[in-house]
Order: C-alpha cells, then sequence, then structure tokens
C-alpha cells in the first residue's frame, strides 16, 4: 500500500518562479523562470509534492515522492529535478563529462555500485546524458537513476531514488517514467554558458551530497556515549548509545512501527545500525517465534541475499528480567556481506522488547564488535 494521503482538491500556488497546478490527479509544476514543465503521473493519488525548505529550493525545482507505508524499510521513490546555472565550460563540455565528474556527489551514499548502465539519451527532446545504477545504503538496496540535460542557460538533473521494495516495482517505474516523460522545456533556447557561473565538482546541495557531507562533518560531541531511558519512563528501559554512533531522527513511520532509538555510522567501509523496537504486553502483535520466522523471511526479501547461511537460533538464550528471550543471528551475502543479530524479548515489567543490530561490509561485525557487545550488555529492562 502506498502514501495516499494528500488532500484532493483543485489549487494553483504561486512560488517565486514558478507555479504549481493540483487537482484531483495530478501535480504540475512549471517554471518560466527557468524554463520547464514537469508533471506528476495522471490518475494517481499516490504521489505528493512536500513543501521544501529555502534551502532546498534554491536548486530543487520540483519534488516528488511516494512512499509504501506498509513496508518495514520504509519503501519508496523520491524524484527531484534541479536546475543549476551552466558555467561557460560546461557549455562546451560533453555531457557524459559533466556526469561523470557529478558521480561521486550523485553517488555519495552508495556502498557496493553495482548493474551500472549509461548513455546518450533525451531528456525534454533534446539531448541528455543517463546513468542507472544500484547500491546498497542504510539497511538494503536502492537504485539510482539521473539525466543531465542542457538548454539555454541552465543544467538540468532529473534525479530518482528508490529504496527497498521500489527498487523492483513494475507499476512505480511506469509512473516514474510518466514523470520523466512529462517535462518539456518550454522553449528551445541555444545553449550559452554564464560567465557568472562556477563550474562544480557536482550539484550545489544534491540529495546524496548533501547526506555525504554531513557524514564527513559529525559533531564529535554527537559520536560521545550517551546513554538513555529515565525511571518512570513508560518504556521500561535504559540503554547506551556506544561510542562513535550518532543519534538518528526517527521516521513517522519508525515511531508507528514502534521504534524508540535509531543509532547509526559507518567506519573503514563497515555499517552499523541499531534500533530498539518496544511495544506493551497488550498492543504487542506477535510471540517471539513468530518474530523469528518474520526475520528470517524479511532478510532474504529486503536485503536480497543471493548466498545466506542458516540461520542461528539460540532459545535459551538469557538477558535480565526476560520471561522468555531468543537471539537470532542472520547472515549472508549480496554484493557485500550482511549480518543481522535480533535479540527478542518478552519481559515481566509488561513490555516485549527487539533489539535489531545491522552490520554490512567484509568486515562488518569485527569492525564494531566492541559497540555491538556494549550495546547488548548495556540494554536493562526496569521494573519501572
Amino acid at each position: 500500500m502506498r502514501t495516499a494521503s494528500r488532500i484532493l482538491f483543485a489549487l494553483l500556488l504561486v512560488v517565486p518562479g514558478a507555479l504549481y497546478a493540483e487537482d484531483d490527479d495530478q501535480i504540475v509544476v512549471k517554471d518560466e523562470d527557468c524554463n520547464f514543465e514537469i508533471k506528476s503521473p495522471p490518475d494517481s493519488i499516490d504521489w505528493q509534492a512536500p513543501k521544501l525548505s529555502d534551502e532546498r529550493k534554491a536548486f530543487v525545482k520540483a519534488y516528488f515522492i511516494t512512499e509504501f507505508t506498509d513496508s518495514e524499510p520504509l519503501a519508496g521513490a523520491y524524484v527531484e529535478l534541479q536546475v543549476i546555472p551552466l558555467p561557460k565550460r560546461d557549455a562546451r563540455m560533453g555531457l557524459d563529462k559533466i556526469a561523470h565528474r557529478w558521480r561521486t556527489a550523485l553517488e555519495a551514499n552508495f556502498t557496493n555500485p553495482r548493474e551500472r548502465k549509461e548513455g546518450p539519451g533525451t531528456f525534454g527532446g533534446q539531448p541528455s546524458f543517463d546513468v542507472d545504477v544500484q547500491g546498497d545504503r542504510d539497511a538494503g538496496t536502492h537504485r539510482l537513476t539521473y539525466t543531465v540535460g542542457r538548454n539555454g542557460k541552465f543544467l538540468y538533473l532529473f534525479y530518482v531514488t528508490r529504496a527497498y521494495d521500489a527498487v523492483d516495482d513494475e507499476q512505480l517505474e511506469e509512473e516514474i517514467q510518466a514523470i520523466r516523460d512529462s517535462f518539456k522545456y518550454l522553449k528551445i533556447e541555444k545553449v550559452v554558458g554564464d560567465s557568472k557561473a562556477k563550474p562544480t565538482e557536482g550539484p550545489a546541495v544534491g540529495p546524496a551530497a548533501a547526506d555525504a557531507e554531513k557524514e564527513k562533518e559529525i559533531d564529535p560531541e554527537k559520536l560521545k556515549k550517551e546513554r538513555f531511558g529515565e525511571a518512570g519512563d513508560f518504556w521500561r528501559f535504559s540503554c547506551v548509545k556506544p561510542e562513535g554512533l550518532v543519534v538518528q531522527e526517527l521516521s513517522d513511520n519508525d515511531r508507528k512501527l514502534g521504534v524508540k532509538h535509531y543509532f547509526r555510522n559507518d567506519r573503514n567501509y563497515a555499517r552499523l545500525l541499531i534500533r530498539i523496537w518496544a511495544q506493551t504486553d497488550k498492543s504487542k502483535k506477535f510471540t517471539l517465534e513468530q518474530l523469528v520466522d518474520q526475520k528470517i523471511s524479511e532478510f532474504k526479501k529486503y536485503d536480497k541475499v543471493k548466498q545466506a547461511q542458516d540461520p542461528v537460533i539460540d532459545k535459551r538464550f538469557k538477558f535480565p528480567m526476560a520471561k522468555k528471550a531468543i537471539k537470532l543471528e542472520l547472515l549472508g551475502r549480496a554484493t557485500v556481506k550482511i549480518h543481522r543479530i535480533w535479540v527478542l524479548l518478552d519481559c515481566t515489567n509488561d513490555r516485549q522488547y527487539q533489539l535489531e543490530i545491522y552490520l554490512s561490509g567484509s568486515q562488518g561485525y569485527e569492525t564494531w564488535k566492541k559497540e555491538v557487545e556494549e550495546f547488548i550488555k548495556e540494554f536493562k529492562p526496569r521494573k519501572k
């Protein structure tokens, strides 16, 4: 099931340089200053055009998203159109060379890029250069396509990411293609470089580049060891964020599914992701045995492992205050080694906990072994 939450009414909204028109089946973005028009898929209520921050509006001129609200991890597709002033150098340079120069920025969040396809194409009836590549990010596979086009005094970047289940969704691909096909230049103009525009190694702030920059500039204070959970807290546990990890903001979907904390970081090409899930005995939906079956199924589905070892299930796992505890370890390989550890607990404080530990990279566990062990040791269910 995909998001279908935008209000269905006729809307005409003017923002600087652009005109948005929305009715009950389509969103249209028309920008005279940037010389383009683009539309969401026709007859679809599953696509939204979220409001952009002032910072992003400077370069992102159209942004459409759709999400699979019943998926975990949250799957979806994110489409944005960037319009960038054309430097004189890039007016003479081949589009393929521009795309290759931008690759590092645009693919910054991908590890193990694969299934790359690239070559010349058309966008808005004019020449373009197109790239399609898959890679690993966060807890599984993502797919990225981007198109670089040029008209008049601008470069145009059509940038699409898909996450998890959305990577292989045929209907979704048809809708993304419909968005791409809807793009048109309002006027075809001679390519002319702007002497004031500076050549860039990538878009000024791209969707991948922005996240990559944040990775590089992590405040050392955020990496320090941190304790969570006060006496009297409803969820009745305390835990430690080990040194070296960063607290991640929870999405609405995380909260809806019962995630209480989310920590992660990368080190030496190895990724560690930790999430803590909690439910009351009354609100929990599954027994521990059902959760084990679910996690094994999801490992094959979401991580797309082609080589998997037999699951290691420890039903005699001992844990403080646990009426019942199961430790599950899943190890496999897609194009990268993936190691998932689940500690599943039914506790005497009327709470059920799921400790999710995701590691990727050839030395994932070895790189983060100390932090993983510290996290499990320091997780403390409480009576009150």
